[in-house]
């Protein structure tokens, strides 16, 4: 689902180390900057410093989430189960 940009020189000097900033104008929500990390491989806004990097369309997003939930459904349900119970 993802593909490659290249940021030009004024997106890689917006974005660097900036991500949930990317995140909210790509999809209108910021908190979706992890999907960002996780295309690129790496696991803290301090590494975001690419001018290449994968992303997933707009249109896309919706279908990349379903199919994240749908993976981690069980684990999800196994964990509210897990919690409720405390």
């Amino acid at each position: 689902m993802s593909t490659k940009v290249t940021l030009s020189e004024q997106e890689y000097l917006r974005y660097r180390f900036r991500p949930k900033l990317l995140a909210d104008f790509l999809y209108g929500n910021g908190e979706l900057y992890y999907i960002i990390l996780w295309l690129n491989d790496i696991w803290s806004v301090k590494d975001f410093n690419f001018r290449e990097v994968r992303l997933i369309s707009k249109s896309q997003m919706s279908q990349a989430l379903s199919s994240i939930n749908g993976s981690e459904k069980s684990f999800i349900d196994s964990y509210n189960q897990s919690a409720s119970a405390t």
